[in-house]
C-alpha cells in the first residue's frame, strides 16, 4: 500500500460538495475500482490529485478546514 494521507467519505463530502455520506462513500468506491484497489479506505490524497488533476496543496487546505 502506498504511503500517504488517506481520504475518507467526509473529506469527499467537503471536496466535492456532496451532502450525503453514503454518496461520498460510493464515489470513493468508484475511485478505488478505477485504481484497481480493494477498498475505498485506501485512496490517498496523491492518487486523488493525480486522477482529477488537482493541486495537492489545495486539497490539503480544503480537508484541514
Amino acid at each position: 500500500m502506498p504511503n500517504g494521507i488517506f481520504l475518507n467519505a467526509k473529506d469527499i463530502m467537503n471536496l466535492r460538495g456532496i451532502n450525503s455520506y453514503k454518496s461520498a462513500w460510493r464515489f470513493l468506491n468508484r475511485i478505488s475500482k478505477r485504481l484497481n484497489k480493494p477498498s475505498a479506505n485506501s485512496i490517498t490524497i496523491d492518487e486523488y490529485c493525480e486522477m482529477f488533476a488537482v493541486n495537492k496543496e489545495i486539497i490539503m487546505k480544503a480537508i484541514k478546514n
